[in-house]
């Protein structure tokens, strides 16, 4: 194998390898919560922002240098109580490997938002080992599949070309 020939594909390969670490820790987390116990609970408080940016730069950046930007996402975060054993619980977790915020496009955002609004009655997910662990919603999302069988697809065809 010649590495000054074949450094592309061996490059290729070691991003399919980290991105099937990432996200198959998303799929085997998935895995491991699907028989979590729910118990009913409400959303106390809702905060929005917005996360504006130029490019790839976040306003922080610009309004150092005192430009304006040129794009802006709406971010949303949930605070949520619930109740288990005799105790109360409060967390904000929204989805596996600690996703708290969600972030999209409008319409995203407001079905986000008609489904974990304030004072939204929800069913909370808690681990039965720890309680105080919890999410709003488990299972293995199809998205994360498709980029854990994208990124072994890079890790075949980039081993594949480096072994020619």
């Amino acid at each position: 194998m010649d590495l000054r020939k074949n450094w592309k594909f061996l490059l290729l390969a070691l991003l399919g390898i980290v991105l099937a670490v990432f996200f198959g820790a998303s799929l085997f987390f998935g895995f491991c919560i699907r028989n979590w116990p729910s118990t009913p609970g409400r959303i106390e408080a809702v905060t929005l922002s917005d996360i504006w940016f130029r490019g790839k730069t976040t306003w922080e950046k610009l309004r150092f240098w005192g430009e304006k930007p040129d794009l802006c996402q709406r971010t949303a975060r949930v605070e949520y109580s619930y109740h288990v054993g005799g105790s109360d619980y409060r967390a904000n977790r929204i989805s596996d490997l600690n996703r708290t915020s969600f972030a999209g496009n409008s319409n995203e955002l407001n079905q986000f938002l008609s489904k974990y609004g304030e004072k939204t009655q929800v069913s909370v997910y808690y681990d039965p080992s720890d309680p105080g662990k919890a999410l709003l919603e488990k299972g293995i999302r199809s998205k994360d599949l498709g980029f854990f069988l994208f990124s072994l697809g890079l890790l075949v065809f980039g081993m594949y070309r480096c072994s020619r």
